[in-house]
C-alpha cells in the first residue's frame, strides 16, 4: 500500500511512501479482509477496485475514526482522519473525442449508457470528415448495456460479430414466472433457460475504415469485457493494455427481487454469459495483443500509460510504413 496523496497536516510523509500498518493491523491483512466484500470473479479486478474505493470499504468494515495510528516507512504516526470534503475526484466528462497528429482519433466513454448513442454518431461523423486513419477507444472501465457496445462496434467494422454467443439464466423459485415470460422463446435445460446468439453485421454510412485500437485493463468489467472479447475474437480491433477484469465465462446481468420473509430488496446475477472464443474459460479474461504494465510512478500520478503506449505504437508503425 502506497501513499498517493497526503491530506494530513504532517507534510513530511512523502508521496510514494509505503504504509505498513493502520491501527496496528498489517495492511496485507486489511487488504485480504476487504477483498472478501468486493463482487467479481477475478482477484485482479477486486484489487483494482479496492485501489479506488479503499476509503469506503475500510470504513464499512473497520469503522470510522477521528485519528489513525499509521506506520509509514517503519515510522509511527498519529494522524487525523480526512473528511469527505477532502476527497476531490479529478473531473472527467462522460464522453470525449480527441485528436492527435491529425490522423488519430481517441474516444473516451465512462460506460455504455444509452445517451452514448448520440455521442458516438456525432463522433464518427466528425471522424469521417477528418479522414482519420487510426482510432483509439478507451475501454478501461466497464459497465453499461451490451446493446450499446454492440452499436459502437458496428461503427468500425463490417465483419460479422456478437457480444456473447450463449447465455444461461437460472430459474429461481422467486423469479421463475418473470424469467420464463421474459425469455419465452428460449429453451429450458436443467433449470436453466438457454439462449444462443449468432453473429450479425450492420450497414453504416459513416463507418470508420482505418485501424482500431481498444484499451483494456483490470477495470474493464461487465460490458467492457464483452466488448473487448468480441473485438479480439472476430478481429475487429487490436487490444492494448492489461488482461480484462472478468473471465470469458462468468456471471452477468443484475436481477432484483424482494426476499419473502424480511421483505428486503436483493440484487444478484442469475445468468452465465459465454463470450466469443471463450473456450469454456472461467478464469482468464481478454488477453491483450500488446501488454502494457504500469510503473509505480504511473499509478501514483494517474498517468494514461495505456493511451501513451498506444500513441507511441501507432506513430512507430506509421514511420515503418
Amino acid at each position: 500500500m502506497y501513499i498517493k496523496e497526503n491530506l494530513s497536516d504532517n507534510k513530511a510523509i512523502a508521496k510514494g511512501s509505503v504504509i505498513e500498518t493502520i491501527n496496528d493491523i498489517p495492511v496485507n491483512t486489511i487488504i485480504k479482509n476487504l477483498i472478501r466484500y468486493l463482487p467479481g470473479e477475478k482477484e485482479s479486478y477486486k484489487i483494482k477496485k479496492l485501489e479506488e474505493e479503499i476509503h469506503i470499504y475500510y470504513r464499512l468494515v473497520y469503522g470510522s475514526f477521528q485519528t489513525f495510528n499509521v506506520t509509514v516507512n517503519n515510522k509511527e504516526y498519529t494522524l487525523k482522519g480526512a473528511s469527505w470534503n477532502n476527497f476531490k475526484e479529478p473531473f472527467k466528462p462522460k464522453y470525449e473525442l480527441r485528436f492527435y497528429d491529425g490522423d488519430i482519433a481517441y474516444i473516451y466513454k465512462r460506460k455504455f449508457h444509452p445517451d452514448f448513442l448520440h455521442f458516438m454518431d456525432s463522433a464518427f461523423t466528425v471522424i469521417a470528415e477528418k479522414k482519420v486513419k487510426y482510432l483509439i477507444i478507451d475501454n478501461l472501465r466497464g459497465g453499461g448495456i451490451t446493446d450499446i457496445a454492440d452499436t459502437l462496434m458496428s461503427y468500425f467494422t463490417d465483419k460479422p460479430y456478437c457480444m456473447f454467443n450463449k447465455k444461461l439464466t437460472k430459474i429461481s423459485p422467486l423469479t421463475k414466472d418473470e424469467t420464463i415470460s421474459e425469455e419465452s422463446k428460449a429453451c429450458i435445460k436443467e433449470n436453466y433457460i438457454c439462449q444462443e446468439f449468432s453473429t450479425h453485421s450492420t450497414d453504416r454510412n459513416n463507418r470508420f475504415k482505418g485501424t482500431t485500437y481498444i484499451l483494456t485493463g483490470m477495470n474493464s468489467y461487465s460490458t467492457a469485457t464483452f466488448f473487448s472479447a468480441s473485438a479480439k475474437c472476430y478481429g475487429t480491433a487490436i487490444i492494448v493494455g492489461e488482461e480484462a477484469g472478468q473471465p470469458l465465462v462468468s456471471n452477468g446481468g443484475l436481477d432484483k427481487f424482494v426476499l419473502p420473509y424480511t421483505k428486503l430488496t436483493s440484487y444478484t446475477s442469475l445468468s452465465i454469459f459465454y463470450m466469443p472464443c471463450n473456450n469454456n474459460d472461467t478464469i482468464n479474461g481478454v488477453m491483450p495483443d500488446y501488454y502494457v504494465a504500469p510503473l509505480l510512478e504511473d499509478l501514483l500520478n494517474d498517468k494514461d500509460y495505456t493511451l501513451e503506449y498506444t500513441l507511441t505504437l501507432i506513430r512507430e508503425n506509421k514511420l515503418k510504413n
